[in-house]
């Protein structure tokens, strides 16, 4: 009795402890060869693991721009698990800071603020899981809105339960992004990104480019936190 009870106990256990830690290891969904490009990804730019436990993220970088022809300082912080974001563009000649949140969105030019109407306040929450880096902790949790579709010869096409596209990525067979894209006709957007290197914890590009060169930037800082960081996402008093 003794006997039969201990081996039952031990597969009793082993069932426990495969069965829901199987259950645990969502996967994204969409083609096989889509799904596993954005995988590999995620692993080289520092795992599932610590992207799916990322809460904030700020990127800081050195840029320049064609328009105006000058040097510009970005810092940004974003949630990644809701749409809340400020960004600050500063120039020599310009201030321009940009604020989210799942009330209001609005952008604020050398101190002037305009505040977006509901159309595009929604439009610009609708879009916030897919967009770099945001989607970098969908991807890592397998958030069930995403289905990806593989595009010969090397790209994947991400979209929304019901279809949309909500942009595209291109990634080398290390797992590095080499391209990354969104939108259509006048609203479409593209860049590209040079080699992965080491950020602290995680790997990121060391810099990126509109592929038609109008804004190239080297990143300088980029710092994943499992905390909500504070920031402000009010609009400056105008």
């Amino acid at each position: 009795m003794s006997q039969r009870i201990t081996r039952t106990t031990v597969a009793l256990l082993a069932a426990l402890a495969c069965g829901p830690a199987a259950a645990a290891e969502p996967r994204l969904q969409g083609d096989p060869q889509a799904v596993e490009a954005i995988e590999r990804m995620i692993e080289r730019l520092g795992g599932r693991a610590v992207w799916s436990r990322a809460r904030t993220l700020y990127v800081e970088y050195d840029g320049w721009r064609t328009r105006p022809n000058e040097p510009v300082v970005e810092r940004a912080w974003r949630d990644l698990t809701e749409p809340r974001q400020r960004a600050e563009y500063e120039g020599r000649s310009f201030l321009t800071v940009y604020g989210l949140s799942p009330t209001q969105n609005w952008v604020s030019r050398d101190g002037k603020v305009e505040r977006f109407d509901e159309e595009r306040h929604a439009g610009a929450v609708e879009r916030y899981p897919f967009g770099f880096y945001s989607s970098l902790r969908t991807f890592a949790v397998a958030d069930p809105r995403v289905r990806l579709t593989w595009q010969e010869p090397d790209r994947v096409i991400v979209r929304t339960a019901d279809g949309r596209e909500r942009g595209w990525w291109q990634i080398d067979s290390t797992g590095a992004p080499v391209l990354w894209g969104a939108g259509s006709g006048d609203d479409a957007i593209e860049y590209v990104y040079g080699p992965v290197r080491e950020f602290g914890t995680v790997n990121f590009p060391a810099w990126g480019a509109s592929t038609d060169g109008w804004w190239r930037w080297d990143y300088v800082r980029i710092d994943v936190s499992t905390e909500a960081e504070p920031f402000s996402v009010d609009p400056p008093a105008s």
